[in-house]
């Protein structure tokens, strides 16, 4: 008699304390079923496809495959055409070299042309003067030895008193040289465009002249 009271005893005490959170699933045997909508929480999906990435922290996960759904349409969004062609137009830009302008002057840029350069003396001659022929000019080559560049310019022709000018005097002098009616030879500066024309000039002014070109700045 006192045993089957006390497994009754029991029995109703097992009910009691399990029967908020346990469910009776028949034969003496409870799961656990923590909100109580007699299935056992075992068996039950999430609900809300929730899924814990960090603690405490929960985002939407449908398909349960322990990531967070929005890291995978991230992952998965297709580019969109304009996007492609922003990146590319920002690669050609970013690829692209900055155009460099020129810190050179016209007439610096005119001299290139014919591969004269700045602070050189251009020594105008005529052939048909046999004093001052290319081949025997006197200050052209004393200058050439004292260390100073000589560019040497024909006047004229070889018919005498012919003062045709050149295409570099034409395009890279005009209004400076003489253009006729001189008794060469003739010294401009490349630099500042002076000009020294001197009957017969003596050497010590032809080279003080080739001095002040060589440091003279550029027109």
């Amino acid at each position: 008699m006192k045993l089957g009271y006390l497994i009754a005893l029991l029995a109703l005490v097992v009910i009691i304390g399990c029967s908020k959170n346990y469910y009776d699933i028949g034969d003496g045997l409870y799961c656990l079923d923590d909100n109580e909508n007699s299935i056992c929480d075992k068996d039950e999906k999430n609900p809300d496809n929730l899924y814990e990435f960090k603690p405490g922290f929960f985002c939407s996960d449908v398909n349960e495959n322990k990531k967070c759904d929005t890291e995978e349409a991230n992952a998965t969004k297709p580019v969109s055409n304009s996007t492609v062609n922003n990146s590319i137009s920002s690669l050609a830009v970013n690829n692209s070299t900055p155009a460099k302008s020129s810190d050179k002057t016209a007439h610096e840029e005119c001299l290139g042309k014919y591969d004269v350069v700045k602070g050189v003396v251009i020594y105008r001659y005529a052939s048909w003067d046999p004093f001052l022929s290319d081949n025997d000019a006197i200050y052209k080559g004393g200058l050439e030895e004292d260390g100073f560049v000589v560019v040497a310019d024909k006047v004229g022709t070889s018919t005498k008193d012919s003062y045709d000018a050149s295409e570099l005097m034409k395009e890279c002098f005009e209004g400076i040289y003489s253009a006729e009616l001189i008794t060469p030879p003739e010294f401009i500066c490349s630099s500042n465009k002076d000009i020294f024309t001197k009957d017969y000039p003596s050497y010590n002014d032809v080279k003080q002249f080739a001095l002040d070109c060589k440091s003279a700045k550029v027109a």
